[in-house]
């Protein structure tokens, strides 16, 4: 269960990465945004060349609970030298907001799927040099089970017992 739970983690972390950098390279050359109010709160999360800025606000008015998304112009909030390298946060009285370069979101979002495919080569190296794959006791001389923790051992493909 845990294993199976971890893959489709590791997957949808996959289909993670590959929306930051779809949404990179889209946003080289438009930035997009998108918004949801709740209330007199308000969420956006904006798209910058080299940032993606989440912000939440509060808006006098209100926006009796409307979304909605557009195109933004692009203005930089951080300077030219740090913009490829820091994250930043800013707090004002009604205002926070909270850019990530996209290269952090890649590299967190890729940790996941890294981890998953070093445990399966792990599991394929016990599998092919005769080690359960549960704990790694050496199984030449035990055919069905381990000896060791009682997993069953599984066979090679073709095989029937």
């Amino acid at each position: 269960m845990h294993r199976r739970l971890f893959a489709v983690v590791a997957v949808l972390s996959s289909i993670g990465f590959l929306a930051t950098i779809g949404l990179a390279v889209r946003a080289q050359s438009i930035g997009d945004r998108w918004w949801v109010s709740v209330g007199r709160r308000n969420i956006a999360l904006e798209s910058q060349p080299r940032h993606v800025v989440f912000s939440t606000f509060y808006w006098r008015g209100g926006l009796n609970n409307q979304q909605g998304s557009g195109h933004v112009v692009y203005v930089s909030i951080a300077s030219p030298s740090d913009e490829l390298y820091t994250w930043f946060l800013i707090r004002a009285r009604s205002e926070t907001i909270v850019a990530v370069p996209y290269w952090m979101i890649g590299v967190a979002t890729l940790l996941l799927p890294t981890a998953w495919l070093i445990h399966r080569r792990a599991l394929a190296k016990r599998h092919v040099a005769g080690e359960c794959v549960t704990c790694g006791y050496d199984l030449r001389a035990s055919p069905d089970r381990c000896p060791e923790c009682g997993a069953p051992v599984p066979l090679p493909p073709g095989e029937v017992r």
